[in-house]
C-alpha cells in the first residue's frame, strides 16, 4: 500500500487482525537508510510502534526542520521606516505592535494595518505558547518533563499566555477577525502585505514582498522561556505498509527503504539528473527550465514520473532535496527558530482500539471547552476571575484521566 493515508487506527486494527505484516524486522534486516534514520531520531520508531510493539505503517520523514515548523515573520520594512529593532522579549513585542498600530507604517494616511495575525485559534496558542514554556508534545498540548506527560490546559503558564492574548486583543494588536476568517482569507491578508507580525510555515503566499519580510526568533515571555514549537519527524503517518498477501516483503522492503536515502529521495522529488532536473552551484538539485515553464504546471509535469507532487509519499525529506519548497528566505527565517526547538517532538501515540475510542471520546468534550473558554478568555467575554471555575471544570471532564492514557503511551516508548 503506497501513499496511502492509512490512519493509526487503521494501522492498529488491520495490523493486529493479520491484514497488515509487521516491519521492524524488514527494516533492520533490509532497510538500511531507514534503519540510520531510526537511530538518528529515536523518536521516529517510538511514534509508529503500536502498543504489541509492532510497526505496521511508515511514514514521510521530514528532517528538513523548515518543512515542520510555521516561521514567525515580521514586516521589515515597517521596522526600518518607524526605527524599530526586531523584538525580543514579549514587552518588546508589545511596543513594536503598538507603534504598528498607530504610526501608519505604510504610509497611506489611514489606519489600516493589522499588526499582528496568524491561520485560527490552534496556531495562535501553539505559535505564542513556546513562549511561556509551554509545548506541543505527542500532537496535544503536553510538556514532556522527566519522562512525566502534562497536559499543560490548566498551568498558571496558560493562564499567562492567555493574559498576554487577551491584552493584544483588548489593544486591537491582534487582527479581530482571527477566529473567524477562513485560511484563503488569511492568505489574502499575507499577500496584501499589510501584515506587520504573522505565522506562516514558508513565504509562498506574499512572495511578491518577500522582500518586506524577515523571520525572526520567538519572543522571550514572561519567565524567560523562548521555546518554538514545531511538528514531529515523523509525518504522514501511513504512507507506506506491505500486505499478508504481499509473496515478496523483503525486496519490496528493499525498494522502498531506496526512497529514504539521498540519492532516493532526489530522484523520487526531481526525476532524472540531466533530462528534468541538474545540480546548481550549491550542489543542490534544480528543475529544469522544461519543467518550471511546461504549462501544465510544475506539479502536473513532474507528476508524469514521480508520485510526489501532492504530498504523503514514503520518503526522506531534508535539506538537500527540497530547494523547490524551501527557498533561501524560509530557511534563514527557520534559521532563527532552530536553536529554540525541542531536542525531541513526540508524534502523536499510537493506541490501541479500545483505548483510542476511549480518548476520542474524553477529547470530544474537553477539547472542544477548551477553545471555547481559550477564545472567551482572549476576547474578554470570560474574566481570569472564572480562571478557577474553568480549572475546576476541566478536572470534572477527566482531564487526568486523559493524561494518564498519554503517560502510559509515552511509557511504552521508553
Amino acid at each position: 500500500l503506497y501513499k496511502a493515508s492509512i490512519s493509526p487506527l487503521e494501522a492498529v486494527r488491520y495490523g493486529t487482525g493479520g491484514i497488515l505484516i509487521p516491519l521492524e524486522e524488514l527494516i533492520d534486516k533490509y532497510a538500511p537508510n531507514i534503519s540510520s534514520l531510526f537511530e538518528q531520531y529515536p523518536e521516529i520508531r517510538a511514534s509508529i510502534t503500536a502498543p504489541d510493539g509492532h510497526i505496521y505503517a511508515l511514514p514521510a520523514i521530514v528532517t528538513l526542520t523548515a518543512g515542520r515548523t510555521n516561521k514567525h515573520w515580521i514586516n521589515r520594512d515597517w521596522l526600518n521606516k518607524l526605527g524599530l529593532s526586531v523584538p525580543e522579549t514579549y514587552e518588546d513585542l508589545i511596543e513594536v505592535l503598538r507603534a504598528f498600530k498607530t504610526r501608519d507604517p505604510n504610509g497611506n494616511g489611514k489606519a489600516d494595518e493589522i499588526p499582528m495575525s496568524t491561520w485560527d485559534l490552534p496556531n495562535l496558542i501553539t505559535n505564542t505558547s513556546g513562549s511561556f514554556g509551554l509545548t506541543n508534545q505527542m500532537g496535544y498540548y503536553i510538556n514532556i518533563e522527566n519522562d512525566n506527560v502534562r497536559i499543560w490546559m490548566t498551568d498558571d503558564r496558560y493562564k499567562q499566555q492567555l493574559q498576554f492574548l487577551h491584552q493584544l486583543y483588548s489593544e486591537g494588536l491582534l487582527d479581530n477577525e482571527v477566529f473567524t476568517h477562513t485560511a484563503a482569507d488569511y492568505t489574502a491578508k499575507m499577500g496584501e502585505g499589510n501584515l506587520g507580525y504573522f505565522h506562516n510555515q514558508a513565504n509562498d503566499p506574499f512572495v511578491n514582498n518577500k522582500e518586506s519580510y524577515i523571520g525572526i526568533a520567538p519572543f522571550i515571555g514572561p519567565n524567560g522561556d523562548r521555546l518554538v514549537n514545531g511538528n514531529p519527524v515523523a509525518r504522514d503517518f501511513g504512507t507506506f505498509a506491505i500486505t499478508s498477501s504481499n509473496k515478496y516483503p523483503e525486496a519490496t522492503m528493499r525498494w522502498i527503504d531506496y526512497f529514504y536515502s539521498e540519492e532516493g529521495s532526489i530522484f523520487l522529488r526531481y526525476g532524472i539528473l540531466g533530462e528534468t532536473y541538474y545540480m546548481k552551484d550549491n550542489g543542490l538539485p534544480e528543475y529544469t527550465d522544461e519543467i518550471w515553464n511546461d504549462p501544465r504546471g510544475t506539479g502536473p509535469t513532474i507528476g508524469q514520473f514521480a508520485p510526489w507532487p501532492g504530498g504523503g509519499a514514503p520518503h526522506w525529506i531534508n535539506v538537500n532535496n527540497s530547494s523547490a519548497i524551501n527557498p533561501p528566505e524560509v530557511q534563514a527565517a527557520q534559521e532563527a527558530l532552530d536553536p529554540y526547538l525541542p531536542k525531541e517532538i513526540y508524534g502523536a501515540p499510537l493506541f490501541d482500539e479500545q483505548t483510542s475510542k476511549e480518548v476520542n471520546t474524553l477529547r470530544q468534550d474537553i477539547d472542544a471547552y477548551f477553545s471555547e473558554n481559550s477564545a472567551k478568555f482572549i476576547t474578554g467575554s470570560l474574566s481570569f476571575d472564572k480562571w478557577n471555575d474553568y480549572v475546576s471544570t476541566l478536572e470534572k471532564m477527566n482531564l487526568k484521566r486523559l493524561e494518564q492514557y498519554y503517560q502510559e503511551a509515552y511509557d511504552k516508548t521508553k
